[in-house]
């Protein structure tokens, strides 16, 4: 579940209820900054944009990521691994051509054209899926990208300098400031 249907800034502000909501969150705010025992806890959010800012505050997290639309090579990897967990042979299909042409669909709209297409499939004739069926998918397909553009394009902005970006590409990025940062902090102290 995306912790900002929970949390989130009307939930807690204690205006939709007895202020059960407000207390349940202050526990929760005290408990990640003063927690000692060793805890892994993951939360994901599809609006970081609804989240409380006293929640996303340095030191409530050990980091804040923001994970962008899948780029043409993750999206390759994602229809990848979703015609395998359907159980469907990868080299039959144009991964490539399939990844090229889902530019702005998330890895869950990935899913739901392979899901329509074997569904469309099946009901004309019973054959298998080809890479043409999921094509025609992909162009039937609205992504949230261009119904929510406005939205996306918020959250981007916003989380620029906030969120570390957790893409591919993105790990990469810091990963090459992170070894320049070393660098130039080995320079500093000759």
């Amino acid at each position: 579940m995306e912790v900002e249907k929970s949390i989130n800034r009307d939930a807690v502000s204690g205006a939709g209820d007895s202020g059960t909501s407000s207390r349940s969150f202050a526990t929760l705010l005290t408990w990640l900054s003063d927690h000692e025992t060793p805890v892994f806890l993951i939360a994901t959010s599809n609006n970081h944009l609804r989240l409380p800012p006293e929640f996303l505050r340095k030191g409530r997290f050990d980091e804040l990521w923001w994970l962008d639309l899948p780029t043409e090579a993750e999206r390759q990897e994602i229809f990848s691994v979703l015609l395998t967990k359907n159980n469907r042979d990868t080299t039959k299909y144009d991964l490539k051509k399939l990844a090229k042409e889902a530019t702005d669909l998330t890895g869950a709209e990935i899913e739901n054209v392979i899901v329509s297409a074997m569904f469309d499939r099946f009901a004309l004739d019973g054959k298998e899926i080809t890479t043409t069926n999921l094509m025609d998918e992909i162009n039937k397909t609205m992504p949230f990208a261009k119904t929510a553009a406005e939205d996306l394009a918020k959250m981007r902005e916003t989380a620029k300098g906030k969120l570390r970006t957790a893409t591919s590409s993105g790990i990469v990025k810091t990963l090459e400031a992170n070894r320049t940062r070393s660098v130039d902090l080995a320079n500093l102290s000759m």
